[in-house]
């Protein structure tokens, strides 16, 4: 009996790789391991890759879940930000702060009606509307 410090255990005609002990996959007779045909058959074994399909379906899956739910909150949330920059410069009769912020507004959402009331608001407080 010889053993190889390395890789394997060989005895008489078998060699077990002391990685793995599963006897029927690994035990083939000594002149398959050195003419290669052993790595041939392992290389040839392809790594599953539903796995990684799985986690990329399922991170595509979160971010469309994320796009379709969190805009219409996204949307509402920065809406009632220029509400309120818009009420808060009526209150305190800051007509310049009205018209940036309404100028604002109607460019990001150009079909809220709010945000052309505000700026004709603020155009006539400046004297600049008709």
């Amino acid at each position: 009996m010889h053993i190889s410090p390395c890789f394997a255990l060989i005895t008489d005609t078998k060699v077990v790789h002391p990685v793995n002990r599963d006897i029927r996959f690994h035990m083939t007779n000594v002149d398959s391991v050195f003419s290669g045909e052993e790595t041939a058959q392992l290389s040839t074994k392809r790594f599953s890759r539903w796995p990684v399909f799985v986690a990329v379906m399922g991170v595509l899956v979160l971010v469309l879940v994320a796009a379709v739910f969190g805009y219409p909150k996204w949307h509402e949330y920065r809406t009632s930000q220029y509400r309120d920059g818009c009420k808060k410069a009526i209150r305190e009769k800051n007509w310049d702060l009205l018209a940036i912020v309404s100028e604002g507004w109607q460019a990001w959402d150009k079909s809220n009606d709010d945000a052309r009331v505000n700026g004709a608001e603020a155009a006539r407080q400046l004297g600049d509307g008709k």
